[in-house]
């Protein structure tokens, strides 16, 4: 993101079939991610257009409606940001 950040407390750690990803090759794999507090101290929001094309700040309110990978919304939801019909 090209953001220098101060890590805070475990906010929670996270894993199990929602967190299941398959790739366009076939390759599958389960994550298991611990989420951590953090504050920006640095650096400029961007994206390395290598693996991030896109960077931007979004409020909590915009979720719901965002075009988000179901990783990413599992992750809200368990985060207690979206509902679980989200």
């Amino acid at each position: 993101t090209g953001l220098e950040v101060e890590l805070g407390t475990v906010r929670a750690a996270v894993g199990g079939p929602a967190y299941e990803v398959v790739y366009a090759n076939g390759d599958r794999c389960c994550y298991v991610s611990t989420i951590f507090d953090a504050r920006p101290v640095g650096g400029h929001l961007a994206a390395d257009l290598d693996e991030v094309v896109e960077v931007w700040w979004m409020s909590v309110s915009d979720l719901a409606g965002a075009d988000i990978t179901p990783f990413a919304r599992s992750l809200f939801h368990d985060l207690g940001m979206l509902p679980v019909s989200s």
